[in-house]
């Protein structure tokens, strides 16, 4: 791992090796006009409702949000400032969603304009919202649904006296838990059942990145939704378990080229502390890895009220910074939220700054995205279908 001291806190990176071919079309990036500048923006701040039957019987089932509701101001909800500032004007190319405007449905959309624009045909993503990775790498516990039957009773008195009466109920559906440690989660264990595929394999080398919708147990999962092999995968808009789904074929490239994972952990590419690098992340983007340039996020969650404001972020990318290092350096105009920033960047070369067995870490013409990649007149093209590698970078919180 090396360790550059550009900044405070420090900078560290490293790289892995893709280790198989990944299918990436050689495209040119997006030019400074309205149809290659394709932006959407997901806001989830209040999320939906659902029967809770952990104090079943005898109590009547209660709702409860299924995440936590977000707190956040308008200068660091990206549906509000950053949003405005990084797209002034009306643009029928871009959108942005709030709330219970962000479904599976809408977030896997092949639409194309401000109405129904998804993933796949944007060049920028930036999803705010309960986001994380499964296997998790922190020992801890973590609250969860989980299916459960039950039965409930009530007993009926007369009035005035007489016998009373017994009516009795099934019930059947979810109940709050608690999942100890977390790293069960999404193992046979503790399965992963906010998807259409229920996930029992999850480990450090078949991670996943989730990103939680509006809609109670449902989420969008990378490296189990947009395969970079393509065929048919399948989602759910609403916790059924049964035949209402969706069948998609569309995948995170050659369109889109940076999702940014804002607030929480779904990019983990270092241990909690920031000392270690650890290769999660890494494995979990990989088998959604079909042209992407970068996806940018957090190794470790941010509170929400310790978010940057984001219009110095949209100012930087309009003005042709690096997109890598603006979204960094927004983060420094607030100390609470100074840290914990990562970054996972293709790369046509290794990073490596040594050699490891079998491996050879070539000393230029690494981390090109990483050093160059631009949101205003970007001329950057897709790496070429063959074997390439991933740069991670992130940022060691201050001690």
């Amino acid at each position: 791992m090396k360790h550059n001291s550009l900044m405070v806190p420090r900078r560290a990176s490293w790289c892995i090796l893709a280790g198989a071919v990944l299918a990436a079309t050689a495209q040119a990036g997006p030019v400074d006009t309205d149809s290659e500048h394709e932006l959407v923006v997901y806001s989830v701040k209040r999320y939906g409702e659902w029967y809770d039957l952990s104090q079943t019987p005898p109590m009547e089932p209660r709702t409860l949000k299924w995440k936590d509701n977000l707190k956040l101001k308008p200068s660091t909800d990206p549906y509000q400032d950053f949003f405005k500032y990084l797209r002034p004007g009306a643009h029928i190319e871009s959108a942005h969603f709030e709330n219970e405007q962000v479904t599976v449905d809408q977030m896997v959309s092949e639409g194309e304009d401000h109405r129904d624009r998804g993933w796949s045909e944007s060049d920028l993503v930036f999803f705010l919202g309960h986001n994380t990775q499964i296997k998790p790498q922190w020992i801890n516990s973590i609250g969860s649904w989980e299916p459960v039957s039950g039965v409930l009773s009530h007993v009926i008195r007369p009035e005035g006296g007489g016998s009373f009466s017994v009516i009795t109920r099934l019930l059947s559906g979810w109940q709050t838990a608690k999942i100890e440690p977390w790293t069960t989660w999404g193992t046979a264990a503790d399965p992963y059942r906010y998807h259409r595929n229920t996930i029992t394999d999850a480990s450090l080398s078949n991670a996943y990145a989730i990103f939680y919708a509006h809609n109670p147990l449902t989420s969008v999962l990378i490296g189990e939704d947009f395969p970079r092999t393509g065929g048919m995968w399948e989602t759910e808009n609403y916790r059924t378990g049964g035949q209402d789904y969706r069948q998609n074929t569309n995948t995170l490239g050659p369109e889109t080229e940076w999702v940014i994972a804002h607030g929480c952990n779904a990019v983990t590419v270092a241990s909690e502390n920031g000392q270690h690098p650890l290769e999660l992340g890494v494995n979990a983007w990989r088998k959604s890895w079909s042209g992407l340039h970068m996806a940018l996020g957090h190794y470790k969650p941010v509170n929400g009220y310790a978010l940057p404001d984001l219009k110095p972020l949209a100012m930087s990318l309009r003005a042709g910074n690096n997109i890598k290092d603006a979204y960094f350096d927004a983060h420094t105009d607030s100390d609470s939220s100074f840290g914990h920033q990562s970054v996972i960047a293709a790369s046509p070369v290794s990073c490596c700054s040594y050699e490891p067995a079998g491996l050879v870490c070539p000393t230029i013409g690494c981390g090109d995205y990483l050093s160059n990649d631009q949101w205003k007149a970007n001329e950057m093209s897709d790496l070429e279908a063959g074997e390439y590698y991933f740069a991670t970078e992130w940022v060691v919180e201050k001690l």
